[in-house]
């Protein structure tokens, strides 16, 4: 049969004979057995103590693995790894980067529109975003040169100027 664990957390040891038990164990004989008319108590789950516990040292063995990996690797790059072998993990690193810029960006967004400050008009309000772009962005396109303005190509050939034409 099942056994029960009594809810004092007391039991008999292996051979034991003990006489008045009832008053010390009310709900099991001390051998896993309930006794006539006792209820049985809650039961013990496992170890590793309440659910929140078991959160925060799951948490922590995280942690501490992903430090011991990264340390692991930190000293393969510095030690180990050809030039090769770290030009590739640069250039991974390099979109790795982007596209957690890119996912910090559309969750910051995204959180943003649904406390409603995505928007100039509040929440539910359909206009246009703040957006502003950076300087990099504006400096990036050189400007067309009027309509009938003096175009030119370089003298010595795209070489020698700012690109293929140069704007005077």
């Amino acid at each position: 049969g099942a056994y029960y664990v009594s809810s004092t957390g007391k039991r008999l040891v292996h051979g034991d004979v003990c006489t008045g038990l009832e008053s010390v164990i009310l709900d099991t004989d001390g051998k896993g057995a309930l006794r006539p008319g006792a209820k049985p108590a809650a039961q013990p789950k496992g170890t590793g103590g309440s659910g929140s516990h078991r959160a925060i040292s799951g948490v922590f063995v995280f942690l501490v693995l992903l430090v011991v990996l990264a340390g692991i690797f930190g000293v393969w790059y510095q030690f180990l790894a050809s030039a090769v072998a770290k030009t590739q993990v640069e250039d991974i690193a390099v979109g790795v980067k982007s596209f957690s810029v890119s996912l910090i960006g559309l969750i910051t967004d995204k959180v943003s529109e649904l406390l409603g400050r995505g928007h100039a008009g509040g929440p539910g309000v359909a206009t246009a975003s703040r957006y502003q772009p950076l300087d990099e962005e504006l400096n990036y396109f050189q400007p067309l040169p009027a309509a009938g303005g003096d175009v030119r190509p370089p003298a010595n050939g795209p070489a020698a100027g700012d690109g293929v034409f140069t704007i005077r």
